[in-house]
This record gives C-alpha cells, structure tokens and sequence, in this order.
C-alpha cells in the first residue's frame, strides 16, 4: 500500500476562490518588486537584510490570509480578504510612489496594484451579493412559517 499521497484539499466551488488560493501561493512563493521569493527568504539564514525579511513574513501574512479566504464564505471571504489586499495595496504604493524605493514604479506597480483593486472590488461585490441572497431565502422561509 504505498500509493500516491492524498491529493491537497484545494479549494472548491467559484472561481473567486480558485483566484484566491492561486493569489496566495503567488504571494508566497513568487518575487515581487519588494523581496525575492518570500518563503524562500524567509528560510534563507545567509541573507543579513532584516529590511528585505521583514516584506518576506508581510507578504507571507497576505498569502496565508488570502488561502485562509479561500476556503470561507463570501462575506468572511471579503473582510480577510479584503483586507489583505487593501494593505498589500496601501504598502506597495507607499513603497513605490512615495519612498521611491522600487524603480520605475509606474510601469513596475500599476499592473500589480490594479489587480489588487480589481479583486478587491470582486470580492465586496460577491459578499454583498450573497448577503442578499441569504436575506432573501431567510425572507421565504419566515413567509413559510406562517
């Protein structure tokens, strides 16, 4: 019986939640324009830069917020989330814009930060959507009560 292992339990069901875990491991794994791979940093002991470590574990945190929505519903979904995606949005233009410390930050960032408000917006909408939803089944049954 050694067999394949189980597969990983991804997430199921829409396509927001597909977005959101793959958003997670990108946030996790990929280079951004602040730190190399994240995890990768994280681990690697040579590297003296506490700076460059310190976006590491920040983006590490949005990741595993990002993966921990995935897996919840919609409105829980949009505050996690949400707010992930607000504060890595906030960080990376503070970073860019303001402190000037990406190159280039028009070309390099606003593909990335559009994306972040794109998503974000898609996730407040399918939370108010499926708010409504709910109200309106729980509007039936109570009129089925009766």
């Amino acid at each position: 019986g050694g067999g394949p292992p189980p597969p990983l339990p991804l997430p199921s069901g829409s396509l927001l939640k597909k977005v959101l875990f793959a958003h997670a491991l990108i946030d996790i794994i990929v280079p951004n324009p602040v730190t190399a791979g994240p995890f990768l940093r994280v681990l690697d002991r040579q590297f003296p830069s506490k700076k460059k470590r310190g976006w590491a574990w920040l983006f590490m945190a949005f990741g595993l917020m990002k993966a921990h929505a995935s897996l919840c519903t919609p409105q829980i979904a949009a505050r996690l989330a949400g707010w992930a995606y607000f504060a890595q949005t906030v960080s990376m233009a503070a970073e860019g814009f303001y402190h000037r410390s990406i190159p280039r930050p028009d070309k390099v960032l606003v593909s990335y930060l559009s994306l972040n408000v794109v998503v974000y917006l898609w996730l407040q909408f399918t939370a108010m959507r499926a708010a409504r939803r709910e109200r309106l089944a729980d509007a039936r049954r109570a009129g089925q009560g009766r």
